[in-house]
């Protein structure tokens, strides 16, 4: 017999800093390209901190 499912109210932070030398035509362009990038580094090499935390809905902003 398995254990009744309760609902958790969980907070996520993901931090993950780099540095890319990006050529384009605006700032936009560039910094799609470094999010792209970013998101490539962290799914291939997992450098990144997550941090959880519970939290009581009421006490969020939104």
């Amino acid at each position: 017999m398995s254990k009744e499912k309760k609902v958790f109210n969980i907070t996520v932070r993901l931090e993950a800093n780099s540095y890319y030398n990006i050529e384009a035509e605006s700032l936009d362009e560039a910094t799609e390209e470094a999010k792209q990038m970013l998101f490539d580094e962290i799914l291939d090499d997992n450098n990144y901190t997550l941090d959880f935390e519970e939290v009581d809905p009421a006490d969020m902003p939104y």
